[in-house]
């Protein structure tokens, strides 16, 4: 695999992983605007302590996705239940 040249926070990186390049590519497109969102707000802050910041942002998207999905598989899992019994209600 090839890797692929991303420019995240004015730097370059060439990124080599599973992913294919168009992927790559919208990771570091988020990663980016991580950045500019972070710096707009936070001035005077080092570079690396707006890429904690970043991480920790990132993180925190990320955990709140796995708590919607957990909901949503816990909500599909009791809408199916309720349906199976509905339907042996139904044929019996």
């Amino acid at each position: 695999m090839q890797p692929v040249k991303v420019t995240i926070f004015g730097r370059d990186y060439f990124i080599r992983n599973n992913h294919n390049e168009e992927r790559i590519k919208t990771i570091a497109e988020y990663v980016n605007k991580k950045f500019k969102e972070i710096k707009e707000n936070a001035k005077g802050l080092s570079e690396d302590r707006i890429a904690i910041l970043v991480a920790f942002n990132i993180a925190g998207d990320y955990l709140n996705l796995l708590d919607y999905h957990e909901k949503l598989v816990s909500s599909t899992a009791q809408r199916m239940e309720l349906l199976k019994k509905q339907i042996n209600e139904a044929v019996l």
